[in-house]
Parts: C-alpha cells; structure tokens; sequence
C-alpha cells in the first residue's frame, strides 16, 4: 500500500510538470538534465557544445582564443543558456547601419539568463559556436528581460547563417 501511494504521488507531481516545448521551452527539470549532459559530453569529447558559457579564473581543459579581440579564456563546460532556449529571433539594425540578431529566451533560459548575468558583472560571458567563440561581451549589468543579441559584424556569414536557423522553429 505504502508503495503504491508513492507512485500515485510520484505520478501526479511528474505530470504537473510543463512538457509544452513549443509554447513555454523546456521545464527546470529537462534543462537540468540537459546541461548535466552536455557538461558531460563535453568533458568526454574535450569539444565544447553551442551556447552561452561562463568564463573561469581556474585553469581547465577548456582554453579557447578569442581571435576578435586576441585573448584566451578557461570556459567552465557545463552551459548557462543553450540555443533549445532561443524562442525567437529578430534581425534589426542600429543607428550606425549594423546589422543584429535580438534572441529571445524561453522562460528556463530567461532565468538562466538573468542568474548568470548578474553572477557576472564585468566579466565577459562566451557563445561558443561548432567549438569556437564568436562572442565574448563583458557583462555591464544582469539581464532580466530575457534577450540577448548577436552583432552581424562580429560573425561569420555561416556563423549568421546558423544562429539564425537556431530560432527557426
């Protein structure tokens, strides 16, 4: 009897779980999960996975060189954002003429967003693409609006080409 209570209470806490990806992303839980894999796909693999990453003052497996502005980073590997998080995109253009990609997060990735941000106020944060960095902004101010954008001069024309596809949904 005892047995059977805890699967009937297990069960009706599982299926109060969001599992709508297309309308509200991925619940905590599947995030989770998901960047505990990838952590360890990375460390596995020595590669590092698409998405946004905290930079480290600790030495690890994980130096990357920034060619844009010629320095290296030690990246930690699990993700902080990853691109199942981008729920839309808009292409704009600033005041001067470049081109954007404002990205907007779903609710798990907004979240992620907003911590990490705010866990590192002037420190840069990396978007690493295919194992590279194509971004790696200081971090002014943490983001609680859940958007974050790509600058079309700082990429390549198939880096652009691939973050665009990572919103189309």
């Amino acid at each position: 009897m005892k047995k059977l209570l805890i699967t009937l209470l297990s069960l009706a806490l599982l299926s109060c779980q969001s599992t709508k990806k297309n309308v509200v992303g991925m619940t905590e839980l599947e995030f989770q999960n998901k960047t505990d894999s990838i952590q360890n796909e990375n460390i596995v693999s020595g590669k590092l996975c698409n998405g946004w990453y905290q930079t480290s003052q600790t030495e690890n497996e994980f130096k990357r060189f920034y060619v844009k502005d010629s320095i290296s980073f030690f990246i930690t590997p699990r993700p902080k954002v990853l691109t199942d998080n981008f729920s839309q995109s808009r292409e704009f253009e600033n005041n001067q003429g470049i081109k954007g990609l404002a990205i907007i997060l779903d609710k798990i990735g907004a979240e992620s967003w907003s911590e990490t941000t705010l866990n590192n106020i002037g420190s840069r944060l990396v978007f690493i693409l295919d194992n590279i960095i194509i971004t790696a902004p200081i971090v002014n101010a943490q983001i609680t609006n859940g958007n974050t954008a790509f600058w079309k001069n700082e990429t390549s024309s198939d880096e652009w080409k691939k973050l665009k596809e990572f919103t189309k949904k």
